[in-house]
């Protein structure tokens, strides 16, 4: 019940309009430079095969209204999607070393950059949204 809540809350969000507006915003396919803003989290698919989920952010693109824009992307660590992990780490200019992938080796990915080709794709029942189609170095 409501009147067991001990605090109240008031968080400033924007209206309901604006956060729709920016919900549905979307890139135009091209290639854009992005970023890696952070630590990528460690899940697990259906099959528990381990892969990453980045967050990236577009930066230094020619129109300003292009940066700031975050698109997640996977990196399977299993299976077939290894090729991929191994092109996202040569787009980013990393390499590691051993056979291992460690936090320490994860961690020099933050604000490294890449160049992204990014469509958009109708996934289902679902709005459509923007995807990476692949990295390459950025220039």
């Amino acid at each position: 019940m409501a009147e067991d809540y001990a605090g109240a809350i008031d968080i400033e969000v924007g209206s309901y309009d604006e956060l729709e507006e920016e919900m549905n915003r979307k890139l135009a396919p091209g290639w854009y430079t992005v970023k890696v803003d952070a630590m990528p989290e460690v899940k697990y698919s259906k099959n528990n095969e381990p892969y990453l989920a980045w967050r990236l952010s577009t930066v230094g693109n020619s129109d300003d209204a292009d940066n700031g824009f975050v698109i997640y992307n996977n990196t399977m660590l299993a299976g077939k999607g290894k090729p991929m992990f191994v092109r996202f780490v040569e787009a980013f200019d990393q390499r590691w070393e051993g056979t291992s992938v460690t936090s320490e080796f994860l961690e020099g990915f933050i604000d490294a950059e890449a160049r992204a080709e990014i469509v958009i794709i109708a996934a289902g029942d679902f709005p459509e949204k923007n995807e990476v189609k692949r990295f390459a170095k950025a220039e």
